[in-house]
């Protein structure tokens, strides 16, 4: 009887730890499922968003109201308040993303290699010696 307890106890055990990794499983696979999704959505969105500035009008438009551009002939005018600063939000250009600091240029890194390369060597390298260093023969007998 205690045996068969025994065994029933480790079956148990074993089928909750495939039970529990099976259920996490079945998370991660609805949670990437979903994010699939969204994903889709968002390229779908913005396939559509594409496809609008096929359309020279659209690309006016967004010239206009974006970056304030005015067609030959037509004048810009921005209205001023009473303090001297412009009224309402005018149009803006994106910032620039910060530009990374360049290394150094290829043709810097070659002349000092050829700086490196003629200058005096460092007092911390050992110099070579003029001594010759033979190496022992053993006696061909052993």
């Amino acid at each position: 009887m205690a045996v068969l307890l025994l065994v029933l106890l480790v079956l148990a055990i074993s089928y909750a730890s495939s039970l529990k990794a099976f259920l996490q499983q079945r998370d991660a696979l609805a949670t990437t499922r979903a994010q699939i999704s969204e994903s889709s959505a968002a390229i779908e969105r913005l396939e559509k968003q594409k496809l609008r500035f096929d359309d020279p009008e659209y690309v006016e438009q967004q010239a206009r109201s974006r970056f304030g551009w005015v067609m030959p002939g037509e004048i810009g005018f921005t209205v001023l308040g009473p303090d001297g600063k412009p009224v309402g939000k005018g149009p803006e250009l994106p910032d620039a993303p910060p530009a990374a600091s360049p290394g150094p240029q290829w043709h810097e890194t070659l002349w000092g290699s050829v700086e490196v390369a003629g200058g005096v060597p460092d007092k911390t390298t050992p110099t070579p010696s003029d001594e010759v260093v033979t190496p022992k023969i053993q006696d061909e007998g052993q």
